[in-house]
Formats: structure tokens, C-alpha cells, sequence
């Protein structure tokens, strides 16, 4: 039942230092069910464990049972959103549902199709199940928040055509390690009703389940480095908090006794480039990378061993202003606990740190760019000896360098639906102060678009102010990198350039 059709899906992405593009418009997802079921329990006929995994309905029930009691059912769906973009923001969801008619020749309800007082629920499933074991018995959980009603049904065969599930699906998107699909239900479980569709196992195609969702969103990836990181520390007896170490090679932690009595210890600070985010960008994941380094000198409790000891460390937003070239520990900056990551205690002397799950705290760096300076690093509990040890972007091997990954998934409210793209624009000079130049376009080109990295549109220019050239004025852009859409009837062909003053 690995039934999948998109239509113009046009994915993309960028990468702050090895840069790719292709800015997309509107997307259009159409989707069959990768799995479908009913399950469900007929009294007296021990039906309640048997799974019906190739049932070619689905639907709900409630009727008497055969020989008493009561046989009833419900259905489950779920569909493959694995190629919608994280943090993605649709603008439309709609699921189409064809009538099947009878399921069965006995029967109040199996019998005759969609009838009775039927009006039902599409609510979320919140646990796991399996197209080909599950059965009433063993039926997953759900949940009715942003549930959808169906109306009552007006005939046996009845189609359910868009039926609006924005919110529900959005809700599966936000809330995807819970969110396992949709359980379909009568609203009021009473004999006798039922609501019957074709499921992905009809012999009709045209007549399986289908879900179209619409976003228009500009997926991007940032991978970055600091732009600025240095440790600041004291060693108590060597007057040493007014020491800056802006080319240190380490960016780490530690607590251990001093040299000459009293205690030597550290902390550090690294700082990021966001000035390409605007305010409201919303992350869908940041990752930090940390790489291990060992030891960072040949004395020292912590210092000549490497990461050690109780070294659990916190990562924590960094408030106030600080330089990289004159910071010390007398006059390092403020920082906020709120957001602030916890790093676990270290398991070898050089062990690396991957994926440390940062997006909050970036996402409050971003919203509040007034008030925010980077990060800074200190070990949990200040004492003696511990220490929490990683290259810093001074360290001669560039690969080891703290390293910052974002996703974003920014909305671009102009979006329209195209149904060709290319990356193979070439634009030059590039980078440019004054004009950029763009070759000839086998096709009369209608549109060009400029956009900013966050998806921002800056520039567009309509068919009649468009010179046979192609030139493009960008002397009003600042400095940075943008991405440019030139649209015909027949394509759109996507690039990026630079702009330098």
C-alpha cells in the first residue's frame, strides 16, 4: 500500500558554507495511505484479535451482532510525510474519501453501506501500529484535539470530497514522534450506523483515499562556524583573570586546584553570525557540534588529563557584549539559565559531542537579537577537578571546529505553483556591487524574483520592465548572498549571487 504521487514537489536547501540552492514555490503533495485498516470485534465470534490488514474498506461501524451483543468497527490510515520539510507550515490539507457501499451481505449496517445516524471523527493516533497485525484488541491510542466531524452521510455511496484537515495534519507535522495517522470513528458509537470508504487494497485506484497538502515554504539548511569563540579563566596566586586567550585552541571548561594553592578554572564563550535571520524566523532544529581536543596543557589537575571528572556542562545564552580579542574572566559577560542545554558527563578524554539539540536556545538568540551574544559554556557545578575540553576555531584542523546546523523552513507568502525547476542559473559578475547579468532564457521570461537566504522576496520585476539583457540592478541590496528565480511559461531556472560593496 506504498502508494505515492507528488505533484511539484520542489524541495531545496542552503548551506551557509558550501552553498546550494533551489528557492521553491508553492508545493503540492498528494498522497494515497501507506497503510489502512479496519479493525474491529463482532461479540460471541471471537472477531476482536483477528486483523483485517486487506480489507478493501475503510470505514466505521456499529450494528447488532449476529448471535447478540454488538459487532462494531473502526479504521486506521497513515501516510508517509517523510518529504515534508521539519518545521514546515502548510496552508492546506484536504482528504478525499470515495463510498464503497455494502461490505458484507448480512448485517444492519455491513449490508447496506453508509447509513443510519453516522456523522464520525478523524482524530490523531498517537501510537504505533502495523497495517498487517493490528486489531481491535490491540489498537493504538488517539486523541481528540483538532479532531474533524463528517457529516451524516446523505446516501449509501456517498464521496467525501476535501474534506478540510489543516489543523489535525499540522498537528501530526508539529508533533511527528507522536502522531502515527488518522483513526476514522462513528461520533456516537450506537446501533445502528455506519460509514463506508474504499481503502488502498479497492481494485479502483481513483477510488483510494487521497490527502493533498499545500505549503508554501523555503526549506534552507545553515551550517556555520563561530565567528568568534575564546575561553576566559582565572588561576588564583598568577593574576591571571585579566589574561585574554582570544587565540586559545581549546573552547571548554574546568575546575581544578591551583598551581600555588586556591583554584584555577574556566569557562568559554562562541558567538555566531545570525544577522542573515530575521526576527521571527522560526528554527525547526539547530545542532551543535563540539569535537574533543584532549588535553590543553602539561600541567593540571583537569588541564593535562582532558575532559574529566564530574564534567556534566551547561550551555547557556550569553546577554551582554563581549570581544573575542579582549574578553577576561573580570570581564566576561552576563548570561540567562533560561533554555540553557545540559551536556552530560564525558565518557573519554577526547570524546566529541554530535548533535547536541540547541534550537530553542537559538530560537531565543534569534527572537531576541538585542540582548543576545552567543553562548557560553561552564560546567554544571564549579568544583574541583573537572574539566569539559573541544577544539576551538583556532585549532589548526578546521574540520574539528564547533560547528552549528540550522533548519529553517521560512513561509513565502507570494509562492505560486510552478511546474519545472532547475539550479543551473548563471549570473555574473558575481559577486556584484551595481548590476548583475543574466544569459539568455530560451523562453520569454515574465518574472524574476530575488530573494534573501531567509526567503525574504527583495526584488521582482514584471515582463514589461524586463530588457532583453537581463540586467538586474542590486545596488540597493546589502551585503550577502541571495538566490534569484527567473520564471518563463515553461520553467523556472534558479541561482544565487553575492553582493559585495
Amino acid at each position: 500500500m506504498n502508494q505515492i504521487s507528488s505533484k511539484f514537489i520542489l524541495t531545496g536547501f542552503f548551506i551557509f558554507i558550501f552553498s546550494t540552492i533551489d528557492i521553491h514555490a508553492q508545493t503540492i503533495l498528494t498522497l494515497h495511505p501507506s497503510e489502512d485498516v479496519p479493525i474491529g470485534f463482532h461479540d460471541n465470534f471471537n472477531s476482536a484479535n483477528q486483523n483485517a490488514g486487506n480489507s478493501t474498506y475503510y470505514g466505521c461501524f456499529w450494528q447488532p451482532g449476529a448471535s447478540g451483543g454488538l459487532n462494531g468497527g473502526r479504521s486506521l490510515m497513515k501516510f508517509d510525510f517523510s518529504s515534508i520539510p521539519s518545521g514546515t507550515v502548510i496552508t492546506s490539507a484536504t482528504l478525499s474519501l470515495y463510498g464503497i457501499g455494502p461490505i458484507s451481505t448480512v448485517g444492519a449496517a455491513t449490508s447496506v453501506g453508509s447509513t443510519g445516524a453516522n456523522a464520525s471523527l478523524l482524530e490523531r493516533i498517537t501510537s504505533s501500529w502495523s497495517e498487517m497485525t493490528v486489531t481491535w484488541n490491540t489498537q493504538p491510542t488517539h486523541i481528540a484535539t483538532d479532531s474533524v466531524l463528517i457529516a451524516a452521510s446523505s446516501s449509501t455511496t456517498q464521496d467525501y470530497a476535501s474534506i478540510n484537515v489543516t489543523q489535525l495534519t499540522q498537528n501530526m507535522l508539529d508533533n511527528a514522534s507522536t502522531s502515527f495517522g488518522y483513526m476514522l470513528k462513528l461520533a456516537n458509537e450506537n446501533p445502528t450506523a455506519g460509514l463506508f470508504f474504499c481503502s488502498t487494497d479497492y481494485a479502483d485506484s481513483t477510488k483510494w483515499p487521497k490527502l493533498i497538502i499545500t505549503y508554501a515554504c523555503v526549506p534552507q539548511i545553515f551550517v556555520m562556524h563561530p565567528s568568534a569563540d575564546v575561553p576566559v579563566g582565572f588561576h588564583d596566586n598568577f593574576n591571571s583573570a585579566n589574561q585574554n586567550a582570544g587565540t586559545a585552541t581549546y573552547f571548554g571548561c574546568f575546575w581544578q586546584p591551583g598551581a600555588s594553592g586556591g583554584l584555577n578554572g574556566g569557562r568559554s564563550l562562541m558567538n555566531f553570525d545570525f544577522s542573515s535571520f530575521s526576527v521571527g524566523t522560526t528554527i525547526a532544529s539547530a545542532t551543535l557540534d563540539l569535537f574533543g581536543i584532549g588535553p590543553i596543557s602539561t600541567v593540571g589537575a583537569a588541564t593535562s588529563v582532558g575532559s574529566t571528572g564530574a564534567n556534566s556542562s551547561v550551555l547557556t545564552r550569553v546577554t551582554s557584549n563581549w570581544s573575542e580579542m579582549a574578553v577576561t574572566w573580570n570581564t566576561q559577560p552576563t548570561h540567562a539559565s533560561v533554555d540553557s542545554i545540559v551536556l552530560p558527563a564525558s565518557t573519554s578524554a577526547t570524546q566529541n559531542y554530535s548533535g547536541i539539540d540547541v534550537t530553542q536556545l537559538i530560537q531565543d538568540i534569534i527572537n531576541n537579537p538585542t540582548n543576545n551574544y552567543g553562548i557560553m559554556l561552564k560546567l554544571a557545578n564549579e568544583n574541583p577537578t573537572a574539566g569539559l575540553f573541544f577544539c576551538s576555531r583556532d585549532y589548526a584542523d578546521s574540520t574539528k571546529w564547533p560547528k552549528l546546523t540550522i533548519h529553517t523552513c521560512s513561509v513565502n507568502e507570494n509562492a505560486e505553483s510552478v511546474a519545472v525547476v532547475e539550479n543551473n542559473l548563471s549570473i555574473y559578475p558575481n559577486p556584484s556591487s551595481q548590476l548583475i547579468n543574466i544569459p539568455a532564457i530560451k523562453d520569454a521570461v515574465s518574472e524574476i524574483r530575488i530573494f534573501t537566504i531567509t526567503g525574504k522576496l527583495v526584488i521582482k520585476t514584471e515582463a514589461g520592465t524586463i530588457n532583453k539583457l537581463h540586467n538586474i540592478d542590486v545596488s540597493g541590496l546589502s551585503n550577502g548572498m541571495y538566490f534569484i528565480q527567473v520564471i518563463s511559461e515553461m520553467e523556472i531556472i534558479s541561482g544565487k549571487f553575492e553582493v559585495l560593496h
